[in-house]
Protein backbone atom coordinates (compact mmCIF):
# COMPACT_ATOMS: atom_id res chain seq x y z
CA UNK A 1 0.00 0.00 0.00
CA UNK A 2 1.31 3.32 -0.81
CA UNK A 3 2.09 5.94 2.22
CA UNK A 4 -0.61 8.16 0.67
CA UNK A 5 -3.46 5.57 0.92
CA UNK A 6 -2.10 4.98 4.72
CA UNK A 7 -2.58 8.81 5.57
CA UNK A 8 -5.75 8.83 4.26
CA UNK A 9 -6.73 5.73 6.23
CA UNK A 10 -5.19 7.13 9.14
CA UNK A 11 -7.09 10.40 9.01
CA UNK A 12 -10.21 8.87 8.18
CA UNK A 13 -10.09 6.63 11.25
CA UNK A 14 -8.95 9.61 13.43
CA UNK A 15 -12.17 12.27 12.12
CA UNK A 16 -14.77 8.97 12.84
CA UNK A 17 -13.54 8.08 16.12
CA UNK A 18 -13.51 12.23 16.53
CA UNK A 19 -16.65 11.89 15.95
CA UNK A 20 -18.06 9.21 17.47
CA UNK A 21 -16.42 10.60 20.73
CA UNK A 22 -18.12 14.01 20.65
CA UNK A 23 -21.37 12.25 19.46
CA UNK A 24 -21.18 9.99 23.14
CA UNK A 25 -20.38 13.27 25.16
CA UNK A 26 -23.15 14.39 24.21
CA UNK A 27 -25.77 11.95 24.25
CA UNK A 28 -24.05 11.59 27.84
CA UNK A 29 -24.43 15.48 28.60
CA UNK A 30 -28.23 15.74 27.25
CA UNK A 31 -28.96 12.62 29.33
CA UNK A 32 -27.58 14.36 32.46
CA UNK A 33 -30.06 17.43 31.58
CA UNK A 34 -32.87 15.34 31.95
CA UNK A 35 -31.98 14.08 35.14
CA UNK A 36 -30.96 17.69 36.48
CA UNK A 37 -34.48 18.93 34.86
CA UNK A 38 -35.51 19.60 38.45
CA UNK A 39 -36.81 22.10 40.53
CA UNK A 40 -37.34 22.86 44.84
CA UNK A 41 -40.85 24.09 45.80
CA UNK A 42 -42.54 24.95 48.79
CA UNK A 43 -46.40 23.88 48.83
CA UNK A 44 -48.39 25.63 51.75
CA UNK A 45 -51.78 24.20 52.76
CA UNK A 46 -54.15 26.63 53.24
CA UNK A 47 -56.67 24.48 55.71
CA UNK A 48 -60.10 26.18 55.51
CA UNK A 49 -61.60 22.11 56.73
CA UNK A 50 -62.05 21.38 60.25
CA UNK A 51 -60.22 18.54 59.86
CA UNK A 52 -56.24 18.02 61.22
CA UNK A 53 -53.35 18.91 58.71
CA UNK A 54 -52.72 15.35 58.23
CA UNK A 55 -55.96 14.42 56.67
CA UNK A 56 -54.24 15.53 53.60
CA UNK A 57 -51.36 14.98 51.28
CA UNK A 58 -49.92 16.24 48.73
CA UNK A 59 -50.78 14.39 44.91
CA UNK A 60 -48.11 15.52 42.02
CA UNK A 61 -49.00 14.28 38.67
CA UNK A 62 -48.99 11.77 37.61
CA UNK A 63 -49.12 9.65 41.54
CA UNK A 64 -45.85 10.80 43.37
CA UNK A 65 -47.42 11.36 46.84
CA UNK A 66 -46.11 13.74 49.69
CA UNK A 67 -47.05 13.96 53.35
CA UNK A 68 -47.54 17.53 54.96
CA UNK A 69 -45.42 18.83 57.60
CA UNK A 70 -47.12 21.52 59.64
CA UNK A 71 -48.87 22.22 56.47
CA UNK A 72 -45.95 22.57 54.81
CA UNK A 73 -44.37 19.65 52.13
CA UNK A 74 -41.30 20.71 50.04
CA UNK A 75 -40.68 18.89 47.27
CA UNK A 76 -38.39 18.42 44.32
CA UNK A 77 -40.29 17.73 41.23
CA UNK A 78 -39.92 18.42 37.45
CA UNK A 79 -41.18 22.39 36.19
CA UNK A 80 -44.41 21.89 34.70
CA UNK A 81 -46.11 19.13 36.84
CA UNK A 82 -49.47 19.27 38.29
CA UNK A 83 -50.00 19.05 41.65
CA UNK A 84 -53.60 18.93 44.14
CA UNK A 85 -54.03 18.17 47.76
CA UNK A 86 -55.96 14.83 48.16
CA UNK A 87 -57.66 13.15 51.19
CA UNK A 88 -54.40 11.13 53.14
CA UNK A 89 -53.68 7.88 52.78
CA UNK A 90 -53.32 7.77 56.68
CA UNK A 91 -57.10 8.11 57.08
CA UNK A 92 -58.82 6.21 54.16
CA UNK A 93 -62.59 6.92 55.78
CA UNK A 94 -63.19 10.11 53.38
CA UNK A 95 -62.66 11.24 49.61
CA UNK A 96 -60.76 14.42 48.71
CA UNK A 97 -59.43 16.57 46.09
CA UNK A 98 -58.51 20.05 44.94
CA UNK A 99 -58.36 21.14 41.37
CA UNK A 100 -55.07 20.96 40.03
CA UNK A 101 -52.36 23.77 40.44
CA UNK A 102 -49.50 24.50 38.32
CA UNK A 103 -46.02 24.10 39.56
CA UNK A 104 -45.14 27.67 40.91
CA UNK A 105 -41.92 27.96 44.11
CA UNK A 106 -43.73 29.22 47.00
CA UNK A 107 -47.55 28.10 45.82
CA UNK A 108 -50.21 27.78 48.99
CA UNK A 109 -53.36 25.57 47.89
CA UNK A 110 -56.54 26.19 49.71
CA UNK A 111 -58.57 23.23 51.51
CA UNK A 112 -62.53 24.54 51.36
CA UNK A 113 -64.48 21.42 52.66
CA UNK A 114 -68.00 22.96 52.21
CA UNK A 115 -70.38 22.33 49.56
CA UNK A 116 -69.93 25.58 48.33
CA UNK A 117 -66.30 25.39 48.11
CA UNK A 118 -66.33 22.32 46.36
CA UNK A 119 -68.82 23.52 43.72
CA UNK A 120 -66.72 26.44 43.08
CA UNK A 121 -63.61 24.45 42.60
CA UNK A 122 -66.02 22.33 40.58
CA UNK A 123 -67.06 24.97 37.82
CA UNK A 124 -63.43 26.19 38.05
CA UNK A 125 -62.41 23.03 36.20
CA UNK A 126 -64.74 22.80 34.06
CA UNK A 127 -64.63 26.80 32.69
CA UNK A 128 -60.87 25.77 32.31
CA UNK A 129 -61.62 22.40 30.23
CA UNK A 130 -63.90 24.75 28.18
CA UNK A 131 -61.82 27.33 27.55
CA UNK A 132 -58.61 24.91 26.27
CA UNK A 133 -61.39 23.32 24.08
CA UNK A 134 -62.28 26.79 22.70
CA UNK A 135 -58.90 27.79 21.86
CA UNK A 136 -57.72 24.57 20.25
Amino acid sequence: MSPKKILIYFFMGLAITLFSAIFIIYLINREEKKVNNTITIKVTLENNCSLIDDSFMLLVEPGQKYYFNEGIASVTIKPGAMLRVINSDKYPGFQFSTKLFRVEKNIKIPVTCDSQGRIEDTLDALRSQFQQKKSR
